[in-house]
């Protein structure tokens, strides 16, 4: 019987598959041919170094099973690809070298494990790793000047949350021509990076971060070299000089931050050059001058601007924030911004924080920043020069959760519409010139936890219907005009930890209820003309302070 002519095809695909999967050694006059068993045989030795494996992930790394199936290990092509035990608690003195033979290994990731690993081991990586994600994984020493030239295919480098030390070499980011996203933050990197060389090695770059060091000196302005850099982050360093020009230069730049430094100077006006991508703009807790450049206006993507702790001065350029449709955080806080508040947030539609604490602001709160701010969620104003009255129209931006307005001149009545917004929590108006009663309506905010609102001109009785809101940790209305006697209904209010009524025309027994608010731990009832004793119950609080 004539044999079928599929059985050759069938006898050739057959002796193939035995080939690649073949864990017998192959022999050629250079040596052994890099096979399967050539892989195993690294990882196993790789295995020894490792001294704790308390979750048992490599008991099964066994001579007599497959490779491929082992916990961590992928294959293609019966080749070791991709080597993953990020996060298994493994503890041990490693190296690299029982790696490097792995010449089909393209990603690794050891993060998040125990190992004590010298920063030399970086020069015996496979050659051909392109993927690298080594953070939590206890490297120390400096980084080698040679890493990117012994390791020329990375395109992904995590070294964070390391001990790597001493400076970083001028030559780092020479002949880093694939190198995608370089991350070295959380290391203790000291010295300048003001001679970094920085060329056309680096086309390729699209995140930098070296965040959270000790590194000194100006930032080199030859970074703006990397042209496609879309994130820096040089954030929480010790860095000096000013912001240079040439980042106005970098069209693709989203995300750029530089705060927690000691830059000085002012915020470059070439930085608005970057508006078509800018996503975020961090230069907050610096020691930068001037004034904000009004160069900012084209960002129309920009969604955080946060320029907080500076030295900033002149008036906020109100023009700005007409285009920043975008914008979600508005962090000025902290300068000596002044001028009359930005009423062009109301052209903000997406706009969630506005925080101008501690700057020069003066004249009203404008009434149409609501609903125009529709998305507002916290308004800070606290230590300004604002005055008039709180707008009403603030209740139709309904998803405010915070309010202060605290050291102002503010005057008038706390405005009864503020009950309408459900999710208030905070309401902050302590040492203005509030007067009237405190609105009833104001315990429909059944999510509010904060009321604090000393030293104003405040009267009346103090609203039995705010005890509805039982989740209020914190009552200040020290230094007003209340009279009456303390609700009972206080007694109510187990989340309540401090309640300051002091100084007030309060009169009446001190209600034996507030031994109920188990949580109380400051109690201040000073100055009022109030009989009877404090209960005994809350002498039991943990670090109870009662006046």
């Amino acid at each position: 019987m004539e044999s079928s002519p599929v059985q050759p095809f069938h006898h050739l695909a057959l002796a193939l598959l035995l080939f690649v999967f073949s864990v017998s050694v192959s022999v050629t006059e250079q040596g052994l041919v890099p096979s399967i068993r050539t892989d195993a045989a690294a990882l196993l030795s790789f295995k020894k170094m490792i001294q704790n494996d308390p979750q048992g992930v490599l008991s099964g790394w066994q001579i007599n099973r497959n490779p491929c199936i082992w916990y961590g290990v992928s294959c293609t092509l019966g080749r070791v690809t991709h080597l993953d035990l990020t996060g298994c608690s493994l503890a041990g003195i490693i190296s690299f070298n029982p790696l490097s033979s792995l010449d089909m290994l393209s990603a690794l990731n050891l993060s998040l494990n125990s190992f004590t690993v010298n920063s030399t081991a970086l020069l015996h990586l496979p050659y051909a790793l392109q993927q690298l994600q080594l953070s939590y994984t206890g490297i120390e020493g400096p980084v080698p000047e040679s890493l990117f030239s012994k390791n020329p295919n990375l395109v992904y480098a995590n070294l964070s949350h390391n001990n790597l030390s001493e400076l970083l070499p001028d030559d780092l980011l020479l002949n880093s021509d694939k190198v995608q996203a370089l991350d070295l933050s959380y290391n203790n990197f000291t010295g300048s990076i003001s001679g970094l060389k920085i060329e056309n090695s680096c086309n390729s770059l699209s995140q930098l971060d070296l965040s959270v060091n000790h590194l000194m000196d100006s930032i080199p302005p030859t970074l703006s070299n990397c042209t496609n850099l879309k994130n820096l982050n040089l954030s929480f360093n010790m860095l000096t000089g000013e912001i240079p020009k040439s980042f106005g230069k970098l069209s693709s730049l989203q995300r750029l931050d530089l705060s927690h430094n000691h830059i000085t100077g002012w915020i470059p006006s070439e930085l608005g050059n970057a508006c078509n991508s800018l996503l975020e703009l961090k230069l907050s807790h610096n020691n930068i001058s001037g004034q904000i450049p009004v160069s900012f206006s084209p960002c129309s993507w920009l969604q955080t601007l946060d320029l907080s702790n500076n030295n900033l001065t002149g008036p906020f350029p109100d023009s700005i924030l007409q285009n920043l449709v975008s914008l979600e955080r508005l962090l000025l806080s902290y300068n000596l911004i002044s001028g009359s508040f930005p009423s062009s947030v109301s052209y903000c539609k997406s706009l969630k924080i506005v925080d101008l604490s501690s700057n020069t602001f003066s004249g009203t709160i404008p009434p149409d920043i609501c609903p125009g701010a529709t998305s507002l969620e916290e308004l800070r104003l606290p230590d300004n020069l604002i005055i008039g009255e709180i707008p009403a129209q603030l209740s139709q931006c309904s998803k405010l959760k915070t309010l202060d307005f605290s050291i102002n001149f503010l005057n008038g009545s706390i405005p009864a519409e503020l009950g309408k917004l459900d999710n208030l929590e905070q309401l902050i108006a302590w040492y203005n010139s509030l007067e009237g009663k405190i609105p009833p309506e104001l315990g429909k905010c059944r999510n509010l936890k904060d009321l604090i609102l000393n030293n104003n001109n405040l009267s009346g009785i103090i609203p039995v219907e705010l005890f509805s809101c039982s989740n209020l940790e914190w009552i200040s209305l020290t230094s007003n005009q209340f009279k009456g006697e303390i609700p009972q209904e206080f007694g109510r209010l187990s989340r309540l930890a401090v309640l300051q009524l002091a100084n007030n025309s309060l009169s009446g027994e001190i209600p034996t209820e507030l031994g109920n608010c188990s949580s109380l731990v400051w109690l201040d009832l000073n100055s009022n003309k109030l009989t009877g004793e404090i209960p005994p119950r809350l002498g039991r609080q943990l670090g109870g302070k009662k006046h």
